[in-house]
């Protein structure tokens, strides 16, 4: 089950204006998928102006106090169109006029200035996230997770051996 938080932090939830995550009880819906051995792709965006440089760590522990089957640590793009585009342009902290078009926007890198947290701060907190979510020794912690993992070992673990070499296959790729 892809499930996707957006965001843990509330008042990120609440400027993207995602009523519906408002009152959302994460910690007793992950409880039923593992009840239920429902495997969890847990996927975040992260970026928002309440995000901080201690935000990385906050969400790594998240996802491994849960164990999650993946876990995508995904930076937030401006999408041409969406308020969040609109105000970022307004307030001049697009780093690319068109990024999705530009030469020189990589994988992994920032489309636009984090609020309270450098560039390199941002692109290198979503890199540890991914790095750290899927170290070897996390990997196969995660596979012991009895709630879900166990059952589907084999599947488990060529899903997160792949993910993890795409981290470093996507690494300041052109999109």
């Amino acid at each position: 089950m892809l499930l996707g938080f957006e965001n843990i932090n509330i008042m990120n939830i609440k400027k993207m204006n995602k009523k519906s995550n408002y009152d959302f009880d994460y910690e007793n819906i992950i409880r039923i998928f593992k009840k239920y051995r429902i495997l969890v792709h847990a996927s975040y965006v992260i970026g928002y102006d309440y995000d901080t440089k201690d935000y990385f760590q906050e969400i790594l522990d998240f996802s491994n106090k849960h164990k999650f089957f993946l876990a995508g640590f995904n930076p937030a793009l401006p999408i041409p169109g969406t308020p969040f585009y609109e105000r970022l342009k307004n307030e001049g902290r697009l780093l690319y006029d068109k990024w999705w078009l530009d030469e020189d926007f990589r994988y992994g890198k920032a489309a636009f200035t984090p609020h309270n947290m450098t560039v390199e701060e941002f692109e290198a907190g979503i890199l540890k996230c991914k790095v750290e979510y899927n170290t070897h020794k996390n990997i196969w912690t995660r596979l012991f997770d009895s709630a879900a993992n166990f059952k589907h070992a084999l599947i488990y673990l060529v899903v997160n051996y792949i993910n993890r070499k795409e981290i470093y296959n996507k690494k300041g790729i052109k999109l």
